[in-house]
């Protein structure tokens, strides 16, 4: 964590891989019970803060129940400890798995100045690390324009849904200075995209 100097890392500096260690059991847990009224077609987003600890290591708490398709992760933590980012799950009552962020996902690493923002979607996991590139602020709607823009044309171009997101979060990523990882929740992230 030392390579994130006020929330931010320097692009040299971004790992090539991001280990769950410490944080699968979590969300494991936070995905069973976003899913576990599947069958009925009932799905409950779900978010836990990443916090460190005075000592120096990083747990999920905090974890709070949102509704279908969105949930407010906490962003105040204890006095002895520092909020580095959010992990929330994407759920989907027609079980879409391998869905990546949403443009309010993104809007808000950028505005609450999140470290590291995970989201997971059946056993796939993606990330967003804020750099020394990430711009101070964004105003969501344009963030939103932005990203619909880069949705739309991977869909008329023939792209599904999953293909299209991950298309939709490559551009905004570029063009707002985040880096982006993914991967699966029993393995390491692997960088895909950083500045």
């Amino acid at each position: 964590t030392r390579r994130f100097a006020d929330g931010r890392c320097p692009t040299v500096q971004l790992p090539t891989t991001i280990s769950l260690n410490g944080l699968r059991r979590v969300m494991k847990r936070l995905w069973r019970q976003s899913v576990h009224e599947i069958a009925a077609g009932i799905v409950v987003e779900h978010a836990a803060t990443l916090v460190r600890s005075a000592d120096g290591k990083v747990r999920l708490d905090y974890a709070v129940a949102g509704i279908a398709n969105a949930v407010t992760p906490v962003y105040t933590v204890g006095a002895d400890e520092t909020c580095i980012g959010t992990y929330h799950t994407h759920p989907y009552a027609e079980g879409l798995t391998e869905m990546a962020f949403s443009d309010t996902d993104i809007a808000s690493v950028i505005e609450f100045e999140e470290w590291i923002s995970l989201v997971q979607s059946g056993d796939d996991v993606f990330a967003l690390i804020r750099t020394t590139k990430t711009v101070d602020s964004v105003v969501p709607s344009v963030l939103e324009a932005d990203f619909d823009q880069f949705l739309n044309v991977a869909l008329r171009a023939g792209s599904s849904e999953r293909a299209a997101l991950w298309t939709a979060n490559m551009g905004v990523c570029r063009r707002y200075g985040l880096a982006f990882y993914a991967g699966q929740v029993d393995r390491n992230l692997e960088v895909i995209f950083k500045l």
